[in-house]
């Protein structure tokens, strides 16, 4: 994705920022929900699973979008976590296996994604974690800034810390 341009709506950076999706929530913040509705059905953005969209038509998935769905599927808090975690962070080479790992509140449900998820995503494994302290998040690209924060979203999703 090109980089918005001074004059750019919150939702151009946010697209930007989560590699051109978000969930219905950050959507409906920017858009109306008639308008979000009329862009899904136009097919100009495509519906990937409950509650999170694709600012683009039918094709295949980069690993950065492959990451933020696993993380904005898994909700609220969800943290990318393990390999995925370390490949968004830089780290280079190949692995037999392509699973995402999200951390997700304790105090949450682990959602069941395996089944939520378009075919043709990797698995994504949830985790239920009791304490992660702020100092043990890694900041990775793209994230949210330094309060949590997506440009432009509700709340906070804490995704490539």
């Amino acid at each position: 994705m090109r980089v918005p341009g001074d004059d750019a709506s919150g939702l151009e950076w946010m697209l930007f920022a989560q590699s051109g999706l978000l969930t219905w929530g950050q959507a409906a913040t920017e858009l109306t929900p008639a308008k979000v509705r009329h862009l899904l059905a136009s097919g100009r953005w495509q519906r990937v699973c409950r509650g999170v969209l694709r600012a683009a038509p039918d094709g295949p998935f980069t690993l950065d979008q492959q990451w933020w769905v696993a993380v904005l599927a898994a909700g609220e808090g969800a943290l990318l976590a393990g390999l995925a975690a370390a490949r968004a962070g830089g780290l280079r080479g190949t692995w037999r296996y392509e699973s995402v790992d999200v951390l997700v509140p304790h105090q949450r449900r682990a959602a069941d994604l395996l089944r939520r998820l378009p075919l043709g995503l990797p698995a994504v494994r949830v985790r239920r974690v009791r304490h992660l302290a702020a100092a043990d998040h890694q900041r990775g690209r793209p994230g949210p800034d330094e309060h949590g924060a997506i440009p432009g979203g509700r709340g906070t999703v804490g995704a490539y810390r």
